[in-house]
């Protein structure tokens, strides 16, 4: 019976403010500014607006001509985010969004859902030729995110076509029979995949808070989702599959956080158990574990890429553990624990991370 009161005061009790100081916040800023250039260079007319995967320096053709709807997602809040933080005028802005747009708009589509991979010069589908349940997800999240900014600044046309683009994304198609989300659905076979997204600490909450609250799926979905917790040093939090912080903090960016609830305490544990994992194999060296590009080639030169986890965090075994760091591993969490992650983003620059985009993977 108090279940009602407890949690509406949890949801209205006052936030205590974690701030950096003026001179770190100004190096935060100068960061996303180096950050923002890479849009800024890259999202252009030779490559239809769309953002490439990737850069490397050390590679033949240094940009990687292809694109996903998490890459396309991040440019557009990336163009919200250079705006707002006064990297560009917002005349400038509208008219990036725009372009990014016009040319989803063209892309090849599958009920609304863009595919995982697009040829940026071509606009053609690469393969595999699948649907992407949680880059749908992240895409649509970043759409939203992008209607409200259009919508305040009173672009009414491009705000239209960005709700017409959301409206016409089918996430009913994605949805299992039991509660969750597959992890994709294969065009060739017309079929979802025999895995699914049942972990709540994970990306794929931000895609399944998108769906409820367009009404696509039932509330009955969130509480489907697996809430298993895990200890490590008298220390509890949820559990995750792989035990990135990618699962982790991901959603985060887009949805509000209510202090002492489930979620923050595994925000903090996740956070905690990252930072001791690291300590124990070198002080000091910078913590942040997660999806991310690794020093092993493929034939191409490319570098290669896959998961890393922390082990207290997950429930899948790794046959080959590897400790790799990434600068946006920990950067994710900026908002939640400013001092500690500008001190480990401090440590990485001392690695010779910094480049002319920013942070190099």
């Amino acid at each position: 019976m108090s279940a009602p009161f407890v949690l509406n005061y949890v949801s209205t009790c006052k936030i205590e403010e974690k701030t950096l100081s003026e001179k770190k916040n100004e190096e935060i800023r100068i960061l996303a500014k180096d950050t923002w250039k890479y849009f800024d260079t890259f999202l252009k007319e030779e490559y239809n607006y769309l953002i490439p995967d990737n850069y490397q320096e050390n590679r033949k053709h240094s940009v990687d001509l292809k694109t996903s709807p998490t890459n396309i997602g991040f440019s557009l809040t990336a163009i919200v985010s250079a705006y707002e933080l006064g990297f560009l005028s917002l005349n400038k802005a509208l008219e990036k969004i725009s372009k990014v747009i016009d040319t989803v708009e063209k892309l090849e589509k599958v009920a609304g859902h863009l595919y995982n991979w697009y040829d940026i010069k071509t606009l053609k589908v690469k393969m595999p030729f699948v649907i992407s349940s949680v880059d749908s997800g992240n895409f649509v999240a970043c759409l939203l995110v992008c209607r409200e900014f259009t919508f305040k600044n009173k672009d009414i046309k491009l705000t239209e076509r960005i709700d017409k683009l959301i409206q016409k994304t089918n996430f009913k198609m994605l949805y299992t029979d039991k509660n969750v989300f597959s992890v994709s659905y294969d065009t060739k076979e017309a079929k979802l995949s025999e895995y699914n997204y049942n972990k709540f600490a994970s990306e794929s909450r931000l895609l399944g808070y998108v769906a409820i609250a367009l009404r696509q799926v039932p509330i009955k979905h969130w509480l489907s989702l697996d809430k298993t917790l895990t200890k490590y040093k008298n220390r509890k939090g949820l559990v995750s599959w792989s035990g990135t912080s990618f699962e982790y903090f991901m959603p985060f960016l887009f949805m509000k956080n209510y202090k002492n609830t489930l979620l923050d305490e595994s925000y903090y544990f996740a956070y905690f158990c990252q930072k001791e994992y690291m300590n124990q194999i070198d002080t000091h060296m910078p913590f942040g574990i997660s999806e991310s590009a690794y020093a092993s080639m493929d034939e191409e030169g490319n570098y290669k890429y896959r998961y890393f986890s922390t082990p207290y965090l997950k429930l899948q075994n790794d046959m080959h553990p590897r400790v790799v760091v990434s600068p946006y591993s920990s950067f994710m969490a900026l908002e939640l624990y400013p001092n500690t992650i500008y001190s480990n983003l401090e440590k990485f620059k001392k690695l010779n991370m910094y480049g002319k985009y920013g942070l190099y993977e």
